[in-house]
């Protein structure tokens, strides 16, 4: 087969550079020769491009060949994998993404029931009609020259979020896309697509927890813009599915909405998933309790590490603000509450919700400390352990538990520091004990 180094050309669109990789080129011209009418990259790498935000997403759309002369046309050069064969898609070499145009037809309710049938003599506004907004529904030839007939360039220029047709009903989880899409961009849903999203309120109840907690998963880690996606939310009727979100007032929705921003702007250098902590911790802060935002959490079926990480974060206060200065011992017991969080991922959720409030900032001084501490990223480890214990004779069981327990106590409230001291601190008080 083919080896393909990689290497991008730019062409040159209304003075956005395009970049294109040198395989793409070479599937297009492999095709153009076997008799393709047109081919078209679609979807998000061309939003992004119009974005100039860099993508590696290619998905091609390919008009005038079937199926099995698009598999004959590549194979020779590419590894082609029919993973999508019963709606006419490809892979190729596991990195680009290959389709027919196709016809959708809804046969039952939520966003599942569809019967797809190929049809590669369809136009491409035909096409693009059944994709969920007009900034998705953008084609670009290999010239540069895009195929654009529901205006979606003009939309991401003007920031509006627009579904092409009513299709858009036919897929309820393209309110929460929506949502996503108006956190990430920073759009606004125009009118007639907030009527389409309420009317199909009644399928939320259809969509699948995973396929909802992906959607709430990339508001977290590429929204720039959380509050737009919130905001979304509750003018499209939707954030009634969220119970939780939905019972807070006003003026505490209103606040949330600013954490939330706060919060994006502070983690946008963090890793994504330590992101995504933050990002949930700031939507869930003002939910009450603990219990409650774990039930709000579940309910979406999320990697435990999310729910184990967030929790900790919501459970421990705000520090007091105004210049009360944190002693060893309270940042030493705050990174254990913490963990598995730490104090990095509560200095950003604090940090934020201090901003959010106007309040005096207290977070940096507990972040400082911490740093001096070396417990910033995780809580001192036990200096005293199971084994020293039975060294000293003592062995496994309720007695050691107990020993451990007070020594860890101790150990945060700065009363020993090394294992020497350690013993002493043992011999001491349990001997006093008994």
């Amino acid at each position: 087969m083919a080896s393909f180094p990689i290497f991008v050309i730019i062409v040159f669109m209304d003075k956005i550079k395009i970049p294109l990789h040198r395989k793409v080129l070479r599937i297009a011209q492999l095709l153009t020769a076997a008799g393709a009418a047109d081919i078209l990259l679609v979807g998000g790498y061309v939003r992004d491009c119009l974005l100039d935000i860099p993508s590696k997403d290619y998905d091609l759309e390919v008009y005038g060949m079937d199926y099995d002369a698009i598999v004959a046309a590549l194979s020779p050069h590419f590894r082609v994998n029919q993973v999508g064969k019963s709606f006419s898609v490809l892979k190729i070499d596991n990195t680009i993404d290959l389709a027919l145009p196709r016809r959708e037809v809804k046969t039952g309710v939520g966003h599942r029931e569809f019967y797809v049938e190929a049809d590669s003599r369809m136009t491409f506004q035909e096409a693009a009609g059944r994709r969920d907004f007009t900034i998705n529904a953008i084609g670009m030839r290999m010239d540069g020259t895009l195929c654009d007939p529901y205006g979606g360039h003009d939309d991401l220029r003007h920031k509006i979020l627009r579904a092409p047709t009513e299709a858009f009903c036919e897929d309820p989880l393209r309110v929460l896309r929506a949502m996503q899409f108006a956190a990430r961009f920073g759009l606004d849903m125009e009118p007639r697509t907030v009527a389409l999203c309420r009317r199909v309120l009644p399928e939320f109840a259809t969509l699948s927890e995973e396929r909802i907690f992906t959607e709430w998963q990339k508001w977290a880690a590429k929204g720039d813009f959380p509050e737009k996606g919130l905001e979304l939310l509750a003018e499209t009727g939707w954030l009634a599915c969220f119970p939780e979100l939905h019972a807070l007032s006003d003026d505490a929705f209103t606040l949330t909405k600013r954490r939330c921003a706060e919060a994006a702007k502070l983690t946008g250098e963090l890793p994504e998933k330590e992101r995504v902590i933050v990002m949930f911790a700031a939507l869930c802060r003002d939910f009450g309790d603990v219990k409650t935002v774990e039930a709000f959490l579940m309910k979406m079926k999320p990697p435990l590490w999310l729910v184990e990480h967030v929790l900790p974060l919501i459970g421990s206060r705000r520090p007091p603000g105004g210049g009360e200065l944190p002693n060893d011992a309270a940042v030493r017991h705050l990174s254990a509450r913490l963990a598995p969080a730490n104090i990095q991922l509560w200095e950003f959720l604090y940090t934020a919700d201090e901003i959010a409030h106007q309040l005096p900032r207290g977070c940096a001084d507990w972040g400082e400390k911490a740093h001096q501490l070396g417990v910033y990223h995780r809580p001192p480890e036990p200096i005293l352990l199971g084994r020293h214990l039975q060294q000293k004779g003592i062995s496994p069981g309720p007695e050691m538990g107990k020993i451990l327990k007070k020594a860890w106590i101790a150990q945060l409230d700065g009363e020993f520091s090394s294992l020497e001291e350690a013993f002493t601190w043992m011999e001491e008080n349990h001997e006093a004990e008994r």
